[in-house]
């Protein structure tokens, strides 16, 4: 991207932006301002994750010994969702609203990757039963925070949590034989 523009330069930015909405050219000008000019009919919303950081929380499991947030860090897991998340989703569903409030909108939850199943649970998955269930437990949360905050700004919910079943980490796959 700042191969391709002075960024130090805001006209060259906002026309850069601007060039980007009317292409749709993702990347370069923030989602909001597409939905603000083009007040589509339905728009999905999936966010969350990155905002707790969920992937880096799970990596940093996969060392032995060193995961400290399925044990001692739980609670400020849970308080970042309460707090932090919240926070985010709620001003981002206000700003949304009140881009195109014709859009029906469509909060999307996150899906379970994993099983807390310790039977089928195959060698190369390198989480323990606690890890596993913290994984679980987090993604509920997020769904449980993200659902509330859709409630609260009347934007329906989409709950994809159980839509992985059958082929998640640790999960009998379809043909009986351990994943």
């Amino acid at each position: 991207f700042n191969q391709f523009i002075n960024v130090s330069n805001p006209e060259t930015l906002m026309e850069s932006k601007s060039k980007a909405v009317n292409s749709f050219i993702p990347g370069r000008a923030a989602q909001i301002e597409f939905v603000q000019k083009y007040k589509p009919k339905v728009a999905t919303i999936g966010i969350g994750g990155n905002d707790i950081d969920f992937a880096g929380k799970i990596k940093s499991c996969i060392i032995p010994m060193s995961c400290s947030w399925a044990t001692d860090l739980r609670y400020a897991s849970a308080k970042q969702i309460q707090t932090d998340l919240y926070k985010s989703l709620d001003g981002l569903y206000e700003k949304l609203k009140t881009a195109s409030s014709d859009t029906t909108f469509i909060a999307i939850g996150y899906p379970n990757v994993i099983s807390e199943n310790d039977d089928s649970c195959a060698p190369n998955v390198l989480l323990n039963g606690v890890e596993r269930r913290y994984a679980v437990e987090l993604v509920n949360y997020m769904n449980v925070t993200i659902k509330a905050v859709a409630a609260k700004h009347k934007i329906k919910y989409l709950d994809i949590s159980d839509s992985l079943q059958g082929d998640r980490l640790c999960d009998e796959s379809y043909d009986g034989k351990a994943v």
